[in-house]
C-alpha cells in the first residue's frame, strides 16, 4: 500500500537488496599511429609507388606504423627505407597530420604524411633485413617481403589510392598535385 509515509509498494523486493553487477572495464584500443611518404619526380611528374604485400596487383605509397616514442619525421625516414629501400638525403616536407575516425566519429588513427622529391633520395641496392615482429613471420623468406618500386603518373597514383583515403589526401595536398594543374 502506498502512503505518504511509505512511498514504496509493499510486498515487492527492493532494488537496493540486489547488489549491482560489476561491469568489466572495456579495454581501450590504442589509437593507431601511421606515417606515409609521397616520393615524386618533379621533372616528370611521376609518383613512386610500391607493390602491395597484402593485395596482389595493387600499388601503394610507402607507409608504415610509427613506433612508440618515435618522432614522426624519424618514423617516415625509417619506413621509406624499410618499405621501399629508399634513403632520403634531404629533408621531408610535412603535408599534414590527418585524423581517421570510425563511423561513430571516434578517432582510430593519426596519419603523418610527408613528401620528398626523388632528387633528394638514394635507392638502396641491398635491402636491409626486415625486422620480424612475430614467430610466424620469422620463417618467411626475405624475398616474400620484397617490394617492387613502380613509377606512375599522378592520375595513376590517384586511381591506385581510391580505397586508401589518407594516401589519396596526401597525394592531392602534395606539391606534385599542384604541378599537374
Amino acid at each position: 500500500m502506498l502512503t505518504a509515509s511509505n512511498p514504496r509498494p509493499t510486498g515487492f523486493p527492493m532494488a537496493e537488496s540486489n547488489p549491482p553487477m560489476a561491469e568489466k572495464p572495456k579495454k581501450k584500443k590504442p589509437i593507431r599511429q601511421a606515417v606515409g611518404v609521397v616520393v615524386g619526380d618533379p621533372a616528370t611528374g611521376r609518383i613512386l609507388m610500391l607493390t602491395s604485400r597484402k593485395r596482389q596487383g595493387a600499388l601503394v605509397l610507402p607507409r608504415g606504423e610509427r613506433a612508440e616514442g618515435e618522432e614522426a619525421d624519424a618514423a617516415a625516414l625509417r619506413v621509406l627505407q624499410e618499405e621501399g629501400s629508399i634513403q632520403a638525403t634531404g629533408v621531408l616536407n610535412r603535408l599534414g597530420t590527418y585524423i581517421e575516425a570510425n563511423k561513430r566519429g571516434k578517432t582510430i588513427a593519426h596519419h603523418w604524411m610527408y613528401e620528398i622529391p626523388y632528387t633528394r633520395t638514394t635507392i638502396i641496392t641491398k635491402r636491409p633485413p626486415l625486422p620480424t615482429s612475430s614467430a610466424a613471420s620469422q620463417g618467411e623468406d626475405e624475398e616474400n617481403n620484397e617490394r617492387t618500386r613502380v613509377w606512375v603518373t599522378f592520375e595513376q597514383a590517384l586511381q591506385a589510392t581510391m580505397d586508401r583515403p589518407m594516401s589519396r589526401l596526401a597525394l592531392t595536398n602534395s606539391s606534385f598535385a599542384k604541378h599537374r594543374q
